[in-house]
């Protein structure tokens, strides 16, 4: 498998790097950790070009530029030699659709393949900013609900190949906390749960935070959720799985080991009685009892930008 890296074949002043991805949600999480590895590698200011979509989400990034594609999927080339990168990085899955299929590589893995990086590691940062925090505790309000004291799940879409609305109705009836559904304006509500509907990723980020517990397909928002220290189930589409390396657990490496895979056609009662037995376990994580308690992941973001200045 060979990188997608374009290099200036004339000496260069100065190196400059331009990562492209304008992304699925699962792309643009998976590739935190890549952008990151990149800024280290070259030790120079690092671009991410992407979709209007995702460019806020990618400014939580190690990049110290998110510039917003006017055309997602094409490369601007006239601007990118305008701007003078050194070298320009290409990795996205979609884009390379038959190398990704026969390399048998998570989409992680694959993105640092094609960089020519090696990942000191797979869970990506997300840091909710003020803004997100703000929305999330005036939806808390809104709704009546407290940190740690409700469940989050992502909304299931209308394909038959995901775990059933019937189902969360369930779990939303039986669990004893409200649950809330996070998805896009025009998602159907459910009954029985509280919806959440055309959030900021940022938003949707905290509120998985301050959950209980966070269950979802194997895309999507559910990656959002493995930036959190929430306990979190994920329903797994075994085509999916076997075609695109979907497993969390396996991609993670146990950086968060608290993902429990299930089947799309798992029961209801197995996933109610493992998330009541979580929730007696964990009891009140330290994420929903205080605003003011250090992130771990805080620690590593910030020994990682002591290695690598900024210019």
């Amino acid at each position: 498998m060979k990188p997608n890296t374009f290099e200036l074949i004339a000496p260069s002043a100065r190196t400059k790097v331009l990562f492209v991805l304008f992304g699925e949600l699962s792309d643009v999480i998976n590739a935190f950790p890549v952008v990151a590895a990149l800024r280290k590698k070259f030790s120079s200011e690092t671009v991410w070009l992407t979709s209007p979509r995702y460019a806020e989400l990618a400014r939580a990034s190690f990049a110290d530029t998110v510039r917003e594609a006017k055309q997602p999927g094409i490369m601007p080339w006239d601007w990118i030699h305008s701007e003078g990168f050194s070298h320009v990085f290409y990795p996205e899955c979609g884009a390379n659709v038959k190398e990704w299929s026969e390399s048998g590589l998570h989409r992680i893995d694959f993105m640092g393949t094609k960089c020519g990086v090696e990942l000191e590691t797979r869970q990506a940062w997300l840091e909710p900013g003020p803004y997100a925090v703000l929305q999330a505790e005036q939806f808390l309000n809104e709704q009546g609900l407290k940190r740690g004291c409700f469940l989050t799940a992502s909304h299931m879409g209308a394909s038959t190949k995901h775990w059933p609305h019937t189902n969360l109705m369930r779990v939303a009836k039986e669990i004893g906390m409200p649950v809330v559904v996070l998805g896009e304006k025009t998602d159907a509500e459910i009954p029985g749960t509280i919806s959440c509907f055309g959030k900021p990723f940022q938003t949707i980020a905290t509120l998985i935070r301050w959950s209980s517990f966070y269950i979802g397909p194997d895309s999507g928002i559910s990656w959002i959720a493995t930036t959190t220290n929430t306990p979190m189930g994920v329903f797994m589409d075994p085509l999916r799985q076997e075609h695109l390396k979907v497993a969390f657990r396996e991609v993670l490496r146990r950086e968060k080991d608290d993902v429990e895979e299930w089947g799309i056609y798992t029961s209801p009662d197995v996933v109610i009685q493992h998330i009541r037995n979580r929730i007696a376990d964990l009891g009140s994580p330290p994420e929903h009892a205080a605003p003011t308690v250090p992130n771990p992941k805080s620690e590593i973001r910030n020994l990682l930008l002591e290695d690598m200045p900024r210019g």
